[in-house]
């Protein structure tokens, strides 16, 4: 199975200046072959609007990416933080529906919303948006929002009260990284149960330990394992069907600083 691949190195999402372009060149270059860039200013006002930090800057980004996304299209998403995903999900809700899930591996479940936000940062607020919890210019890219049993959680370990409270009023699954650890199927054997054979992965490459990948904006302590990742894909792609993925949050301090790492991972994704 082909992936198109489209780089979308959008950094606005982090409500700062990031590396997140530098690590997706470093991404586009290693990969070399044919691929879609979607253009993203290096200069954006990170004031708020409606509570998000460069929301119109955020928005021509999804639009531009939208316009992109073909109904038959395999995609693999590269190198923006994760807001990044938002117009992916819109576009797997309009082609798949409630029949694709969606697998979350990111030490923060992003489940904001621009009310409940500490930040502002969209990129907090992604996956929530996705479900409908966003204002009506984000509506507006979402012909049909996800639904919360849709979701799978994996490997986050850090979480607002308000990411919590909705979690639990809407039963999302968890596969905590002790889980994961115990058995990497973990995530696999929920998501079968559920009843699903359809997939999209959205891995933020914070879901490693830093003491394995130090080359996103928010490491940490108490991640995965670099391993346990790539077994994990391994298990995913073994038992579902993998419509699309995004690689997101590698921003590397120094030059290619853990690339092959990303490689790796991007490159288990596809199934290479």
């Amino acid at each position: 199975m082909k992936y198109h691949r489209i780089f979308c190195p959008l950094w606005m999402g982090a409500g700062q200046h990031t590396q997140v372009p530098v690590g997706a060149r470093a991404i586009q270059a290693a990969l070399g072959g044919a691929a879609l860039e979607i253009p993203v200013a290096e200069i954006a006002n990170l004031k708020k609007t409606n509570l998000i930090k460069a929301k119109p800057e955020i928005l021509d980004v999804q639009k531009a990416l939208q316009n992109q996304l073909k109904p038959d299209a395999r995609v693999a998403l590269l190198g923006g933080d994760c807001s990044s995903d938002f117009a992916l999900l819109a576009h797997l809700g309009k082609v798949y529906g409630a029949d694709v899930a969606i697998l979350w591996l990111d030490t923060h479940a992003d489940l904001n919303t621009a009310a409940s936000s500490p930040s502002g940062h969209f990129h907090g607020m992604v996956l929530r948006a996705s479900l409908g919890g966003c204002d009506t210019d984000f509506a507006a890219l979402l012909p049909k929002p996800l639904l919360p049993q849709q979701v799978f959680l994996a490997g986050a370990r850090d979480f607002d009260p308000s990411e919590l409270e909705f979690i639990q009023q809407h039963n999302i699954h968890i596969s905590s990284v002790e889980d994961l650890r115990d058995n990497v199927a973990h995530l696999a054997v929920a998501v079968a149960a559920a009843g699903f054979k359809k997939v999209h992965v959205h891995l933020d490459v914070d879901v490693l330990d830093i003491s394995s990948f130090r080359s996103s904006g928010f490491s940490s302590q108490g991640g995965l394992h670099t391993r346990e990742v790539l077994t994990m894909i391994e298990s995913i792609r073994a038992n579902f069907e993998l419509v699309s993925f995004a690689v997101t949050e590698y921003a590397p301090a120094y030059e290619n600083d853990d690339l092959e790492t990303v490689l790796q991972l991007i490159k288990a994704l596809e199934g290479v």
